[in-house]
């Protein structure tokens, strides 16, 4: 069980479930689980694991990181996992970063849930610079930071994290809202180019900011194609910066990237660990335990490995700085 999915708060609210379990984060008990977690992350095959081999016990592989990041090593049996919970829809746990809720009709007058025309605009007019991003992850799968290093070539853009040596502090949520709220554009450009993989950086689009991602079809099943910018359509990052001035100028075709307003509740991102939907998969998960439910998967590695569709050195293929030059 990985320490950070549970706490005391969210171990009170597990005691709704119709089925009852108990929960432990003591990986020395993993001979006694009926359900273990392993988050992918980092997750090795030590003595205590390969020692209490049976096919009665659930392993469930977790990870919300893309599997460049998280990969599977080698000495783990292809079978070893029977259940997935990541990212990716295709998981027996679907868990997104953030998703649109629509808005019912008994709440849209209610400006607690939707945007108006009025606030909207409010917003628009506060800004004044180009694109911002956060960042701290200097050496990435996608190569994003040669594209990146390429638009700053052509336009001024705002850049915090380690990458740039402008640090921003953890957890100044105000600021950071403030800061959105003066640029137009946010660098969504994310370390891994896989399948919907989809993090927060895309989810600050909540913000009133208009996101630019660096693959459409990335995003294919998760959300609209309307409300955000692609960099592979354009054909290098000069088209794109022309785009994106050219937007800055012409605010009625920049607000079109706000139609969600429209359709989808004004909403904050809610952390996984957060969110209510943590509470429906543990007691799930003690259901299957009670149940003794079988489950498996023929092979994580391939389903993993093969099945994100990741992208190494993506940004290469869409203008970025050339690896050899």
């Amino acid at each position: 069980m990985n320490a950070s999915l549970l706490d005391s708060t969210f171990l009170d609210r597990l005691q709704k479930c119709e089925y009852k379990c108990q929960y432990s984060e003591n990986r020395m008990l993993y001979h006694l689980a009926a359900v273990s977690i392993f988050h992918a992350k980092g997750f090795k095959m030590d003595s205590i694991i390969s020692s209490n081999k049976t096919s009665n016990r659930i392993n469930l592989f977790f990870s919300m990181e893309a599997e460049p990041n998280a990969q599977i090593p080698k000495n783990i049996p292809n079978d070893f996992f029977n259940l997935t919970m990541t990212y990716r829809k295709d998981s027996d746990f679907w868990i997104p970063y953030d998703e649109f809720v629509e808005i019912q009709s008994h709440e849209k007058n209610n400006e607690n849930f939707v945007w108006t025309d009025k606030q909207v605009n409010e917003i628009i007019a506060k800004k004044s610079k180009l694109a911002v991003q956060f960042v701290s992850n200097c050496n990435t799968h996608s190569k994003r930071e040669t594209y990146l290093s390429e638009l700053q070539k052509l336009l001024n853009l705002t850049i915090y994290g380690k990458c740039n040596d402008q640090t921003f502090p953890k957890g100044a949520e105000k600021e950071i809202k403030e800061i959105l709220e003066k640029h137009f554009f946010y660098l969504a450009f994310e370390n891994s180019v896989c399948n919907e993989y989809v993090t927060e950086k895309f989810w600050r689009l909540k913000n009133l900011i208009v996101p630019i991602v660096l693959k459409r079809s990335a995003l294919n099943g998760i959300i609209d194609n309307e409300y955000f910018i692609a960099a592979d359509d354009f054909a290098s990052p000069k088209e794109l910066s022309e785009r994106l001035t050219n937007l800055t100028q012409n605010l009625e075709e920049y607000k079109k990237y706000f139609g969600w307003t429209k359709k989808y509740k004004k909403t904050e991102a809610i952390p996984f660990l957060l969110r209510e939907e943590r509470v429906q998969i543990f007691c799930k998960l003690c259901e299957i335990a009670t149940k003794k439910e079988k489950h498996s998967i023929k092979d994580i590695q391939k389903w993993w490995k093969n099945d994100s569709k990741c992208e190494k050195n993506f940004a290469f293929k869409i203008g970025g700085k050339e690896e050899d030059s």
